[in-house]
């Protein structure tokens, strides 16, 4: 009995979210290009389909910001508006190759990733 309960805890605990990321995902971060007191930028959906009309399985799709990078807070100046995008880490080159940069979420990221926080996505 002991052993069924746990399990189904483990279950539940794993299905509750958490990161996204695994050895067999991978996170993909790509700038919204928001420019501070105008806006603009894209979509998460604009900068999502390139993804999926390449033939990449898009696993999950997040808004977020970039961590750990200065930023004069001034208009006309880039957000570090981010979004985010599980994918299957086969297919990593061809996004890297396209544009977008593997992601993590330490805050002491490894020299070929860049550090991101998740937020709300609000309008996009």
């Amino acid at each position: 009995m002991k052993i069924g309960c746990y399990l189904v805890l483990t279950v539940l605990i794993s299905a509750c979210g958490g990161e996204s990321s695994s050895p067999e995902n991978v996170v993909v971060v790509k700038s919204s290009e928001t420019i501070q007191c105008e806006g603009g930028g894209f979509t998460l959906q604009e900068i999502e389909t390139p993804l999926s009309e390449a033939g990449i399985n898009v696993l999950q799709s997040r808004c977020g910001y970039l961590k750990g990078v200065a930023n004069a807070d001034v208009c006309g100046a880039p957000t570090l508006d981010v979004y985010l995008f599980t994918i299957p880490r086969s297919s990593l080159d061809t996004a890297e190759a396209m544009g977008y940069m593997l992601g993590s979420d330490e805050d002491d990221p490894g020299d070929d990733e860049i550090a991101y926080g998740v937020s709300e996505c609000g309008d996009v």
